[in-house]
């Protein structure tokens, strides 16, 4: 009885399958006219599941209500794959319609399997962590993918560039080459060839005596364009990508990237930049699950539901690996699989313990740094190893763990032999191209700078953007005996990756949000956290940190997602060099979608150039505030803006404007300012505002405002006239100009940068 239980329910798994595979082909050929015919795979395929599970089942005559709903969602989950990958710009609001009706299923049917088991909105959350374990694909697996995918915002960093290209290769070319993709880099003789390690630029030497300069993300040998980095991140990337092209999902080849035209050096076409999105989304949700079954051997459901949800909303794992193909969503995957197979119940030695050693050899081929976890998980394995009490039973252990070890070795070391010329991968030619650039330590940081700054500092710090790491620390003394084994790759790669990513030359990451170089430890630290969280449960002071420490966590990095200010803001606008914002603590990254309702609070808006999208350039100081200068070359496109729109809410009252405009002394300026505060479709507030010369006397303009209603309120900046302004910004501040003084701006300098006259 038990062996046909479990034979129906593997068929049920088939069924929902293939629901989901006949919904996406059905939808694929709706929406494009039935012009797909790779989408017929899909439909056959998904036919071929549900068949076989109508002639096991024998047509079953009662369906259970929760697996009717399964069928429900998974129809709908095959849909949202299709609409999804659809082109984004044509189909923008069809794509975000479905996004909000499907996350709306998922929450309303995780609602209802809670309140069906326990028919008590007091205990439904207790339900619905006790229902996870039992539907960890519906309640874990779809509503995390949803809330990854449910953005629109695009995050793209040149890392994953391979990974991201890596599919379109394979299928047009049948190769792992990215020649097509990158053509006419630049060749210098040698005897002008010059180094400059100060570019994202890197060089080769070519077998005729010359340099050919290259991205830093790919490597150049023997006319072959490779992927600087390994090769796994786009080997998944192509797997997805084929399953989805079976479905008939369409996505449009990159176009090149031509290194001699004029011009930014970037793709145009973003569809592949999709694909991307949706494969890290998988990895992501597929690891929450996967930590989740985890924690949930050795707590309850309710605490290990609420730690997957710190580790998978309140770390790097959401805020960075579910929107790129870094490799450290590959290394957080085999930290979880690795504790998973640690602790596996299963009798079988050769299933167990030659997947573990599969595991443990995958490290370094995904992130050499990550050696570190799979030598600690090595260490680990050597000491339940002695535990175990027959010779004959270590012996069988230490053959399957080894076997797979060296398999897994042998094999990724041959693809990249076979690609690279060594068994390294393309991070052996990168230390070469860096070298001819004359980049050859990374290490020159200073070690108490870095630390420091990975752990505590306001632009990247661990324990600013996921405070409650601080309390993991907490469960290493209450950590149960019979799982303190994790202490070991804990601490031996905690040990290792402190002190070698706090003295690199980049150790907050490069273009990137929060301690990014500490994603690969996440999956281990949040696992010291429950002994604190059950402890929360009892105590009201502990239960309150708790609350704190995961609402700011969580924020700090889905507000990254959900929000261009975390993220594109401080990294792209922020007009100064990272080395130079880190400390910033006015300007916090997660602090910026808040930003909007200061005003409300402190009765003043500062809006400064220096934080803001534009494309000024930097001409000095005007009363100690940047000042960039504007023309008609460097306006917002087809526009007269100098930046885009700032919306914030103001109450109501009466304010003193002023306004930091200056032009050069000696030179004619007919550029003006024109400054427009609006409340909806009403314009409260529209003058044109002439620059005064700068000078040591220089003294901002001031105008009064009254704005009628507490609102949201829009300030537009807009350049008029022919001539170039010099713009510092504007205070907006909640008092009568008369009222109001700028004391604090008396002793802060005016001063011009001097340029060379022709």
């Amino acid at each position: 009885m038990l062996t046909s239980n479990l034979s129906i329910s593997f068929f049920r798994i088939l069924f929902l399958i293939g629901i989901a595979l006949l919904s996406s082909s059905i939808t694929n050929q709706v929406v494009s006219n039935w012009e797909k015919p790779l989408s017929w795979i899909g439909f056959f395929l998904g036919s071929a599941l549900c068949i076989s599970y109508i002639l096991k089942s024998h047509f079953e005559r009662k369906i259970d209500l929760v697996f009717a709903f399964k069928i429900i969602i998974s129809g709908l989950t095959g849909t949202y794959i299709a609409i999804y990958m659809l082109p984004p710009v044509i189909n923008a609001d069809l794509v975000s319609s479905y996004k909000k009706v499907y996350l709306s299923s998922l929450i309303l049917f995780s609602l209802f399997i809670g309140y069906r088991q326990t028919t008590s909105w007091k205990n439904l959350w207790k339900s619905m962590a006790k229902a996870s374990a039992r539907h960890s694909f519906f309640l874990i697996f779809l509503p995390f993918f949803a809330i990854s995918t449910y953005t629109d915002l695009l995050f793209t960093v040149g890392d994953s560039n391979p990974a991201k290209l890596l599919p379109f290769s394979i299928e047009k070319e049948g190769n792992l080459e990215l020649s097509e993709f990158f053509t006419n880099f630049e060749q210098t003789p040698s005897e002008t060839f010059k180094s400059d390690n100060n570019t994202l630029m890197t060089a080769t030497l070519l077998p005729s005596g010359n340099y050919i300069r290259h991205p830093f993300f790919l490597v150049y040998k023997e006319g072959r364009t490779l992927s600087a980095f390994p090769l796994l991140p786009g080997l998944y990337n192509t797997v997805v990508y084929f399953s989805l092209r079976c479905v008939g999902v369409d996505i449009k080849v990159p176009d090149k990237i031509d290194f001699a035209a004029n011009g930014l050096k970037y793709h145009t076409e973003t569809d592949f930049l999709y694909l991307e999105k949706f494969s890290a989304s998988i990895l992501f949700a597929f690891s929450s699950v996967l930590f989740f079954k985890f924690v949930n051997r050795f707590v309850s459901a309710r605490t290990a539901l609420l730690t997957t949800i710190l580790y998978s909303f309140g770390t790097t794992h959401f805020s960075q690996s579910s929107q790129t193909l870094w490799q450290h969503g590959f290394v957080e995957l085999l930290v979880i699989l690795s504790m998973t197979l640690l602790f596996s119940r299963d009798t079988s030695f050769l299933r167990k313990y030659l997947s573990l050693g599969i595991v443990l050899g995958t490290f370094y081929f995904i992130r050499p740094p990550s050696i570190f976890l799979g030598f600690g998980f090595g260490i680990a394995f050597l000491f339940d190893l002695k535990t175990t009490s027959e010779s004959k039973s270590r012996v069988s252990k230490f053959v399957s763990f080894t076997t797979g070890f060296l398999l897994i070795n042998l094999l990724l070391g041959s693809i990249n032999y076979f690609e690279y010329g060594n068994i390294t991968g393309g991070y052996q030619l990168m230390t070469k191209a860096y070298e001819i650039i004359r980049k050859t330590d990374y290490f020159t940081s200073s070690f108490v700078e870095g630390c420091l700054g990975l752990l505590f500092s306001p632009g990247f710090g661990l324990f600013i953007y996921s405070p409650f790491i601080a309390f993991s620390f907490f469960g290493f003394t209450f950590w149960k005996k019979k799982i303190s084994i994790l202490l070991i790759p804990m601490g031996i790669a905690t040990l290792a990756y402190l002190p070698i990513f706090s003295k690199y030359f980049t150790w907050w990451g490069g273009n990137s949000y929060g301690a990014r170089f500490l994603t690969d430890l996440m999956p281990l630290l949040t696992v010291f956290i429950f002994p604190f969280i059950t402890r929360s449960y009892k105590q009201p002071v502990f239960r309150t940190l708790f609350y704190v420490v995961a609402i700011v966590s969580i924020w700090a990095n889905t507000s990254a997602v959900f929000s261009d200010g975390p993220y594109k803001k401080w990294s792209a606008c922020y007009h100064l060099p990272t080395e130079a914002k880190i400390w910033d603590w006015k300007n916090v990254r997660y602090t910026y979608p808040l930003k909007r309702y200061y005003p409300l609070i402190t009765g003043q808006i500062d809006f400064e150039p220096l934080y803001e999208c534009h494309a000024g350039s930097f001409r000095g100081f005007i009363k100690g505030r940047y000042a960039f200068q504007f023309d008609e070359t460097n306006l917002l496109p087809l526009t007269e803006k100098i930046s885009p729109d700032t919306a914030l809410e103001l109450s109501s009252g009466n304010y003193c404007l002023g306004t930091f405009l200056g032009s050069e002394k000696e030179t004619h300026n007919s550029g003006q300012l024109q400054i427009i505060i609006s409340q909806g479709k009403d314009t409260i507030f529209n003058q044109i505002v002439g620059p005064e010369p700068i000078s040591s006397q220089y003294e901002p303009s001031v105008s009064e405002v009254y704005i009628p209603k507490t609102s949201k309120t829009r300030i537009s900046l807009l350049k008029t006239g022919k001539g170039p302004i010099i713009f510092g910004g504007i205070r907006l501040k909640k008092a009568p100009c008369k009222e109001l003084l700028l004391k604090r701006e008396e002793s802060r300098p005016t001063t011009l940068l001097e340029f060379p006259k022709n």
